[in-house]
């Protein structure tokens, strides 16, 4: 029955989140279509149950929503007349309560405690649970039935149940900042969701307090970081990171190498696999330039780069369909192509079948891992991959 009301919204109304026994959505009550077989069983059974009672009504309103997690919203702006949305995803924000406070301003108290932690949580943010000890420690330790407060590290960000699309930053209204805001789509398979997530996980591991020097291969810092989705080039990081790992994942079943990617992120790998081809003359390429002068227009490009690397690419292996379309990628790409109009980079990246599978159209496809994968392909002139 949900499905078939949310089915029949206006497609210029947005759903925020749908539960079982509601949902959220910037469609006034009137435009909701109950005219459907299912909705019109299930109004007869409210009517018979009570009768005269409606089997939708509004419970809360806002003039913004502020969304965490899957199922968590939070008020930005209230709506005249209307309570206030307030979905914690199971933080206990603490706040200062006085008797003379009502549930609303309760709430609403709640509400701008946990808003405020949200929108200036970083990486490293924690808060504290208080939850009832297990039924295994209460029968085995004889513990008491009362709840015991932990420092947890904050888990707000959205799990990825749903694809990313059309990332954009927001004003936040009244808060004085903003956050990024973005559609969602299902995701095409199981298996893109899995790999989405799992390189969402490996973002957001926690910093290790002993660990050996990041391996060339580590993903833009990120065991040292951690990760936050709050902008738009966070969602472009993450796409990055997607991206990498399907290519890798393939590239392993077929037995392939694949470039590495360093903090210079997948430009980088776009321009040591541009290298390895210029400096032998391959893919039609001719090499009309210095590789002093490569080296100064990918430095002008954004890609420090020097003399050195440019002429040891020589002795690196050439590896295709090993760098995900992405848009940083394909803005590489049009400028080599102007650059040398009679050379053909186009196998440089993942094939289009492979790319079109891609949860975030950034290709697909080659991914290689292995002792093949030249390891020590960017240790020159501390550019690591």
């Amino acid at each position: 029955m949900l499905a078939e009301v949310l089915n029949r919204i206006p497609r210029q109304h947005v759903v925020v989140s749908a539960t079982t026994d509601g949902f959220l959505t910037s469609a006034p009550r009137e435009h909701i279509d109950l005219t459907g077989p299912l909705s019109r069983r299930y109004q007869r059974l409210c009517w018979w149950a009570l009768p005269g009672s409606d089997m939708l009504e509004v419970k809360h309103g806002a003039e913004q929503v502020v969304c965490m997690k899957t199922r968590g919203q939070l008020t930005a702006r209230p709506m005249a007349g209307q309570e206030i949305v307030v979905a914690k995803a199971g933080v206990q924000p603490t706040v200062r309560i006085t008797k003379q406070m009502t549930p609303e301003q309760i709430r609403r108290a709640q509400n701008d405690e946990l808003l405020q932690m949200y929108l200036h949580r970083t990486p490293g943010s924690t808060v504290v649970l208080k939850a009832f000890p297990s039924l295994r420690d209460q029968w085995e330790k004889g513990v008491d039935l009362i709840k015991a407060s932990n420092n947890v590290r904050m888990s707000l960000e959205f799990d990825l149940k749903r694809r990313l699309v059309d990332a954009r930053e927001l004003v936040v209204l009244g808060w004085n900042t903003t956050h990024v805001a973005a559609s969602t789509q299902p995701w095409a398979t199981v298996a893109e969701f899995e790999l989405a997530r799992a390189r969402l996980d490996q973002l957001r591991a926690p910093p290790r307090k002993k660990r050996a020097p990041a391996r060339a291969d580590a993903p833009l810092n990120a065991e040292v970081e951690g990760f936050c989705i709050k902008t738009v080039d966070d969602v472009a990081r993450l796409e990055q990171e997607i991206g990498r790992g399907r290519a890798r994942g393939a590239a392993r079943a077929q037995g392939r190498p694949v470039l590495n990617m360093g903090r210079d992120g997948l430009r980088g790998m776009l321009k040591r696999a541009f290298l390895r081809v210029y400096t032998r003359n391959e893919m039609g390429l001719v090499r009309k330039y210095t590789y002093t002068q490569m080296a100064q227009w990918f430095t002008d490009f954004g890609l420090a780069t020097t003399t050195q690397e440019v002429k040891t690419a020589r002795t690196q292996p050439v590896v295709l369909a090993s760098v995900p379309r992405a848009g940083p990628v394909m803005e590489l790409l049009r400028e080599l192509e102007i650059l040398f109009p009679e050379a053909d980079l186009r196998p440089l990246l993942v094939s289009l079948d492979e790319a079109e599978d891609s949860p975030y159209g950034d290709g697909g496809a080659r991914g290689g891992g292995g002792d093949d994968d030249e390891p020590a392909d960017d240790d020159e002139e501390g550019d690591p991959n």
